[in-house]
C-alpha cells in the first residue's frame, strides 16, 4: 500500500511537468513584488540619491524579520516608470500573484511552467534578470511582501509551454 501511495505522488508530482513542453534545464527562480506607499514594512534598504540608487548598510544585513525599507527604496530598484506596468504592457492590479514574470527579453510574451509554482506569463524583463533566471512576481503591497519570503525559490526545473 505504501509503495502504491508513493508511485501514485510520484506519478502526480511530475504530470504537470510532463506536458509542460521542453525542458530548458535548472534556472534560477526569485520574487519580486510591487511596493505601494504607506506599507508597515518593505524588502529593500536601498535609498535614492540624486536620481539613482546606493546600497545601504540594511540592504546587506541578514534578514531579522524586521527589515523597514523604504517606498522610495524600493521605487529605485524596481526602475522607473508606472511599477504595475510591465515591459509588454500588462497591468499587474489585474493579474494574480505568481501568475506573471520577469524573463529574459527573448522570452516575452511566452509562457513558462515553473516547478513548484505552475504556470507564469513572461510579461516583463529585469536588469538582473539574465542567462536562465526568472524572477516570479507575487503581488502588490504588504501581501506582495509576505509572498517574497515564502513562496517557492532558488534552482528549480523550467519548462517553456509549447505554442
Amino acid at each position: 500500500m505504501k509503495r502504491t501511495l508513493l508511485a501514485l505522488v510520484a506519478f502526480l508530482w511530475m504530470l504537470p511537468a510532463a506536458h509542460a513542453g521542453q525542458s530548458l534545464g535548472q534556472w534560477k527562480v526569485t520574487r519580486y513584488y510591487t511596493p505601494v506607499e504607506g506599507q508597515e514594512r518593505y524588502y529593500n534598504g536601498w535609498a535614492r540619491n540624486a536620481g539613482t540608487c546606493r546600497v545601504s548598510n540594511l540592504y546587506y544585513a541578514p534578514y531579522d524579520g524586521r527589515r523597514t525599507g523604504s517606498y522610495s527604496a524600493e521605487a529605485c530598484m524596481q526602475g522607473s516608470g508606472d511599477l504595475f506596468i510591465t515591459a509588454d504592457g500588462t497591468d499587474l492590479h489585474n493579474e494574480s500573484p505568481l501568475s506573471v514574470a520577469a524573463c529574459p527579453r527573448r522570452y516575452l510574451g511566452r509562457t513558462l511552467f515553473v516547478a513548484e509554482i505552475g504556470y507564469v506569463r513572461c510579461a516583463d524583463v529585469g536588469g538582473g534578470v539574465k542567462g536562465n533566471h526568472v524572477d516570479v512576481w507575487a503581488g502588490i503591497g504588504e501581501e506582495g511582501y509576505e509572498r517574497i519570503q515564502t513562496a517557492p525559490g532558488g534552482f528549480l526545473s523550467v519548462f517553456l509551454k509549447e505554442i
